[in-house]
């Protein structure tokens, strides 16, 4: 944690910003009320780059996965706020305030500074209606303001079908981010350059959406600009189309499946299906029956063929339907028969249990180093120590390597038990270790 409370009381935890690295992990207190007592935090702000939901806390030596869980549960931080406190420069250490910064008069009310006191700049500490949070106090003449930056075109603009036909709604995107959030909100704004007919957007002006429906009155080439603002700074990008000819061919049904089976190993597994008259292009979309989860794959294509390239999972049932389609997505036919399968454990992929090498016995280090074999077909690696004096779990991890320290000190005295398991990122997970147990001495630390 970036405050760790140790065998310590009476202490006051006030008016800081806490800012966590990627660990997300803003306060950490691993010992009961015998040695940590009377400690008061209010006031405070904190940031993780995780955010808020994927912060651990722990206080009494139990973690909380969010803020509003830790503040009930430990009675602390009751004034305190979760926020980023937009420093001028993090990148440079400038923990000047933004105006905008939720840290500014957020303090406590009831502070007084006392006669000469400074901030960290050496201005007057207490400015405005109540001292602001942080090492620096705003409307003290050194308070900057960030210079705008404009925003920044992640992906180029593109047109969904790539040639579409006149007539026929197609969709236009692009997108943009704004490396600082402001002053307003990022809004799109598409408009034609040239071209030989009419373009209708479906929303006129501003759109704090980028994707949008167009429709083009004739076939031709056309040029289309969109801009992205964040209300002072614009950045435009541009859009090259060729429409064809309007289409009215209706498509037919695809009749039958060739793949796959009713069975499959395969967690990325290969679709095929029997051509339909006049078909453009097929959308293939796959429902997670055993979840209830519609639409995980949704595709459109312009063969008969797929592979999947998101990972199903093993011991899952799915339902897939393909249905034919114009070129321009404007005219589809009926959907194909849904053909139901189940993807089946491979035993070539099986993941065996690790072997719980390290620690054992009776240790003086309150965060252990844990270590296992390698097995394969592994991604990631699940941790479980047990307190076996308290009967409560200490806490768990998971990691890519085959060894960690843990992740929050011991109690010295205490009795511990350990095991490992492996798992794959499609989601299955292997049999657990034996159990290993280790002891943590009166002088561990």
């Amino acid at each position: 944690g970036d405050i760790l409370v140790q065998q310590a009381h009476d202490n006051v935890v006030s008016n800081n910003i806490i800012y966590t690295s990627s660990q997300n992990i803003p306060v950490t207190n691993p010992f009961g009320t015998a040695s940590s007592y009377n400690n008061t935090f209010d006031y405070n702000l904190y940031y993780t780059p995780g955010g808020a939901d994927n912060a651990i806390w722990n206080w009494k030596n139990k973690d909380y996965e969010n803020f509003a869980a830790f503040k009930t549960a430990s009675g602390q931080d009751s004034h305190s706020i979760f926020a980023d406190p937009l420093f001028l420069d993090l990148a440079l250490f400038d923990v000047h305030l933004q105006d905008a910064s939720p840290a500014i008069d957020s303090g406590n009310t009831a502070y007084v500074s006392a006669t000469g006191e400074k901030d960290l700049f050496d201005n007057v500490r207490l400015s405005g209606a109540a001292v602001d949070i942080g090492a620096s106090e705003s409307g003290d003449g050194t308070q900057l303001t960030a210079e705008n930056q404009s925003p920044k075109i992640t992906a180029s603009a593109w047109i969904t079908p790539v040639s579409p036909f006149a007539s026929v709604p197609a969709t236009v995107d692009v997108r943009a981010t704004d490396p600082d959030n402001g002053p307003s909100s990022l809004n799109y704004s598409w408009s034609k350059v040239s071209g030989t007919g009419t373009v209708i957007f479906n929303i006129s002006g501003y759109s704090a959406v980028s994707a949008r429906s167009v429709t083009f009155s004739a076939a031709g080439n056309y040029l289309l600009s969109v801009s992205a603002t964040d209300g002072e700074a614009i950045t435009t990008t541009s859009l090259y189309v060729t429409v064809q000819a309007a289409s009215a061919s209706t498509p037919g049904q695809v009749t039958s499946w060739i793949l796959p089976g009713t069975t499959t190993t395969l967690l990325k597994p290969k679709f095929k299906w029997a051509a339909a008259s006049n078909a453009g292009r097929y959308l293939l979309k796959v429902d997670d029956l055993t979840t209830g989860q519609a639409g995980i794959i949704r595709r459109t294509v312009t063969t008969t063929a797929f592979t999947a390239t998101t990972a199903l999972k093993s011991g899952h049932q799915y339902q897939v339907v393909v249905t034919a389609q114009s070129s321009n997505g404007g005219i589809s036919g009926i959907p194909s028969p849904a053909l139901v399968f189940t993807v089946q454990p491979n035993t070539a992929l099986s993941i065996p249990a690790p072997n719980p090498l390290t620690p054992t016995g009776t240790i003086d280090d309150a965060w252990p180093w844990c270590e296992w074999t390698s097995v394969k077909n592994a991604d990631y690696y699940k941790l479980i120590i047990t307190d076996l004096t308290t009967g409560m779990v200490a806490g768990t991890m998971q990691v890519t390597a085959t060894g960690t320290n843990f992740n929050k000190g011991l109690t010295p005295n205490h009795s511990y038990s350990w095991k490992v398991c492996a798992g794959r990122n499609d989601g299955t997970l292997g049999e657990w270790s034996s159990a290993l147990t280790f002891k943590e001495s009166a002088n561990a630390r």
